[in-house]
């Protein structure tokens, strides 16, 4: 189904959403409705889709997970650098992820931390 899974507020107050098999979602405040996020950063349109979870660090920057890959995008300067999660083409299952004290993340799956 549709539902949200999770929700974050970047810095500049932007409300951002997860639906499981529909990707990141942007509230449109103007008419309170959720919108697929498109023409966010380079390369938003395809990884949109594939995200699985997202999370605001200490300063409002945002870590979108993904099934391969971990994402931190740089919101002020609209940047995203990518961190693999495996080598191959290993697809990892039952993955969450929560902030770390240092501004990173921690990752879990199936196969461990």
């Amino acid at each position: 189904d549709g539902d949200f899974e999770d929700i974050a507020v970047d810095k500049k107050e932007r409300v951002w959403a997860v639906a499981s098999f529909y990707g990141m979602y942007q509230l449109q405040e103007a008419s309170a409705v959720f919108r697929k996020a498109a023409a966010i950063f380079p390369g938003s349109d395809t990884l949109a889709q594939q995200v699985k979870h997202i999370e605001t660090d200490l300063n409002g920057n945002c870590w979108l997970l993904t099934r391969k890959k971990v994402y931190y995008w740089d919101v002020e300067t609209n940047s995203v650098e990518e961190f693999d999660l495996q080598t191959g083409n290993e697809v990892l299952h039952n993955l969450t992820f929560c902030r770390g004290i240092n501004n990173d993340v921690w990752v879990a799956s199936s196969n461990g931390v």
